[in-house]
């Protein structure tokens, strides 16, 4: 979309004008774009080198260490920079060093705490740049590249798709779960007047379709009927009917039946956690264990990571639950999670109000910002996104750093 593009579209809302953009030359355009790159490459390359090593730890890995040591020396140089709302996160942060104070002994316990705090340092080093308009749609227009780059991706990694065999397995969970970001920044997008991000959004439904993962393609689902960016009752709810009838047709498709039981078929009233021949992953026996930590500390929970131990030493291999809030609520209690979930709610609030504020390719990356909590949140209840920070969180924090980041703060405007 050109800069002409984005000017003719329609304003999503009546409220714009309040909020300018920074036009000073402090941390101007070639830094962000090296920033923003550096961030796509990070969530890209893993796509197809992910299971290498250097130096002994895997790519996948290197992908938030060093845009998080990256992102922390450009906070170091510009503190007095920072727009990041900060105040905002500032419990959630003390909540998190305080269990990871006194559990900093538990297995990984220091991985697992920087990986929750990288998306923050990422957004408090993306709002250290000034974006004028220009820039801003420049980062628009990467972020609409980013479909057309993992469909490449994809059938590179899985060129068999081109034949028309479609895997019989999900595959490639975590970068699907990636492309939630995605999903919701095109959905909103769409509701702000660009119509042809319509099909870039379609696109990213059919990449999870072909994925065969579950969790994402319902939470990929959700973004556009209830995507935060203006967009009529009476759209959404022909989008839910579309969506329902489009989902319970795909449900009753021989791949994705075989997918979902064993016996290789069964109805929707059969997907529940109790039926011995709904394919859980795993994830029944591993719940089971979560909420019987749970049940002996609910308020508090039993320890920073305490986890990966009760799960390793119940027998599984792994150490991940596939359930955020529950793994979160064992380890930090439901008061830790009904802090987080708080602290996101606020920073929707906060997003959508600059977002009305606003308008162009400020507007829609606020909006698109704000809407992709929601698929965050709910891809939560199954997978393990939290840890997946290079694939979605990293990227996702920018957009809120670079959306305050380009607001006028001399004016006093949008100070959580």
């Amino acid at each position: 979309m050109t800069e002409n593009e984005i000017n003719n579209i329609i304003p999503a809302n009546t409220w714009q004008g309040e909020y300018g953009h920074y036009t000073d030359e402090h941390q101007g355009s070639p830094g962000l774009n090296r920033f923003i790159l550096m961030l796509i490459a990070a969530a890209m390359i893993p796509w197809l080198f992910g299971g290498y090593k250097i130096f002994g730890f895997n790519i996948t890995g290197w992908a938030w260490v060093l845009p998080s040591i990256i992102a922390g020396l450009i906070c170091l140089k510009n503190l007095r920079y920072i727009t990041f709302p900060l105040k905002l996160w500032l419990l959630w942060i003390i909540l998190l060093t305080t269990y990871y104070f006194f559990g900093r002994g538990n297995l990984d316990a220091t991985q697992s705490f920087f990986q929750m705090l990288a998306p923050l340092l990422v957004g408090c080093a993306a709002s250290t740049f000034r974006p004028d308009n220009s820039q801003m749609e420049n980062i628009f227009r990467w972020i609409t590249r980013l479909a057309i780059i993992a469909w490449i991706l994809l059938l590179i990694r899985w060129p068999v798709v081109l034949s028309g065999h479609l895997p019989g397995h999900g595959f490639m969970a975590a970068e699907m779960i990636g492309l939630l970001l995605l999903g919701a920044c095109y959905a909103s997008f769409y509701a702000c007047g660009s119509h042809r991000h319509l099909y870039y959004y379609l696109s990213m439904v059919a990449i999870t379709l072909v994925a065969l993962v579950r969790g994402p393609m319902i939470a990929m689902l959700s973004c556009l009927p209830f995507t935060l960016a203006p967009l009529g009752l009476r759209k959404r709810i022909a989008m839910i009917a579309v969506f329902l009838i489009c989902g319970i047709v795909i449900f009753y498709t021989p791949r994705v039946q075989e997918m979902m039981f064993f016996s290789g078929s069964g109805k929707i009233s059969d997907v529940q956690m109790s039926n011995p021949d709904f394919r859980t992953s795993g994830r029944s026996a591993m719940w089971d264990l979560m909420f019987k930590g749970i049940e002996e500390s609910p308020c508090f929970g039993n320890g920073w990571n305490t986890h990966r131990e009760v799960l390793l030493s119940s027998g599984f291999t792994l150490y991940l639950p596939h359930n955020d809030w529950l793994k979160l609520w064992h380890d930090i209690g439901a008061i830790g999670i009904g802090l987080y979930a708080l602290t996101m709610l606020l920073q929707i609030f906060f997003l959508v109000r600059i977002a009305r504020w606003s308008d162009g390719a400020h507007q829609m990356l606020a909006y698109g910002a704000a809407t992709a909590f929601i698929p965050y949140m709910l891809i939560m209840l199954t997978d393990n996104v939290v840890l997946y920070v290079q694939f979605f969180g990293n990227l996702h924090f920018a957009l809120i750093g670079i959306v305050y980041g380009a607001v006028n703060w001399d004016e006093g405007y949008a100070n959580v």
